[in-house]
């Protein structure tokens, strides 16, 4: 709980939105209107002792597909590992996808749905994982991405 509240409180600032109500299908309320759910991962180690390393972000859909947003942000911590592959000093990386891309990247099984990536884009073998890569900001470009919505607003 405490670490998907981390995330929301990271995209709140980004987004200069609100804050829902527990409970609510949606994570921030945009001042345009817009519904945004936030989903955060820590690096997981899916074999103890293995150097594969993932993120993994469940509830993307809700119980009997209940979630009513119109943009989802996947965000992960960042390890030294990953660090590798990015020049950006954020600590985190983020995934920005419109509602109608989900269904593309969530994991068949599951009730409430569920996204697991490879923090390695080089070894990245799953069709959901290539995919969901294409959907990849850095901190500037999340930042740039919510700066858009507020103006296109106006």
């Amino acid at each position: 709980m405490r670490a998907g509240l981390k995330g929301e409180k990271l995209i709140l600032d980004m987004a200069k939105g609100t804050a829902t109500k527990r409970g609510t299908s949606y994570d921030i309320k945009l001042q345009n209107g817009g519904r945004v759910e936030v989903k955060y991962s820590r690096v997981t180690e899916p074999v103890h002792g293995s150097t594969c390393r993932r993120w993994v972000w469940n509830g993307v859909i809700g119980e009997r597909d209940a979630k009513d947003y119109d943009v989802l942000v996947l965000i992960g911590d960042k390890d030294g590992e990953y660090h590798k592959f990015e020049d950006d000093n954020s600590n985190f990386v983020y995934f920005i996808l419109e509602k109608d891309d989900i269904r593309k990247m969530v994991v068949p099984g599951g009730k409430r749905g569920w996204i697991s990536l490879n923090l390695n884009p080089n070894t990245t073998r799953s069709p959901f994982s290539i995919f969901l890569w294409k959907y990849k900001k850095t901190a500037n470009e999340a930042v740039d991405f919510f700066n858009q919505l507020i103006v296109e607003q106006k």
